[in-house]
């Protein structure tokens, strides 16, 4: 796998040789090269400006190769590739996976995540025209391998004994689960001891702070007078 794109001026790696206007001359080119990468500043000449400084980078091309046109040929291969760069661009603003964060290591997680999507979508949208199945919505593509992804998590999530009901109602709505029977209003007896520490209701919110000694005789889980149900002996 290879890049080809542009570098901004003002980072601090680049040399100031490569940045320099005053030296250079209306379509000049200078090259600086790495073990792995190529870097060519180019003179550009533009209406509003007289000179222009355009870095690229590159880690396919490794020769000062310029074109017939007198622009490098790394500028060239650059131009006439970059329209898939806009599209995709384009594709992961209309449907994005990403939230605001201010982490870098999350933001470059939900890109590598858009653009598993995206390659995820065309490979889809191949194999449907070959066999000829309709191709559905990017965004019904996206909502259904989101829920494929998740759904063996959140199965295992829902056998948790320490999760709570909030939690555990989203999950089975959003994923389409079956309950485990977790949420309160489920019957089943209870038994207390009196020996047994008091402990926070399983089905309360945290605020409420609501100790308990009753626990369920089939999940263990500590109940509250609020959300034991009694049950007679053929519910049982």
């Amino acid at each position: 796998m290879t890049l080809v794109g542009t570098v901004r001026a003002n980072k601090a790696e680049i040399p100031h040789e490569m940045k320099a206007k005053e030296t250079r001359q209306h379509g000049s080119s200078a090259f600086l090269f790495t073990k792995e990468m190529t870097l060519v500043s180019y003179m550009a000449h533009t209406s509003r400006t007289k000179k222009k400084i355009v870095l690229l980078l590159s880690s396919q091309h490794t020769q000062p190769t310029i074109a017939s046109s007198g622009k490098p040929e790394i500028i060239e291969f650059y131009n006439a590739t970059k329209g898939g760069v806009d599209t995709f661009d384009q594709m992961c603003a209309t449907s994005s996976c990403s939230r605001k964060t201010r982490r870098w290591s999350l933001c470059l997680w939900y890109g590598i995540l858009n653009t598993a999507c995206i390659n995820a979508f065309i490979i889809s949208c191949e194999n449907r025209a070959r066999t000829g199945i309709s191709i559905p919505k990017r965004r019904s593509f996206m909502m259904n391998m989101g829920r494929t992804l998740i759904t063996p998590w959140a199965q295992s999530c829902l056998a948790s004994p320490v999760l709570s009901r909030q939690l555990h109602t989203l999950i089975t709505t959003v994923c389409g689960l079956p309950s485990l029977g977790h949420t309160a209003g489920s019957p089943g007896t209870s038994f207390a001891d009196s020996r047994s520490p008091l402990v926070r209701c399983s089905d309360c919110p945290s605020r409420s702070d609501r100790k308990t000694r009753h626990r369920c005789t089939k999940c263990a889980k500590p109940k509250c007078p609020r959300h034991l149900y009694p049950s007679c002996g053929d519910c049982v």
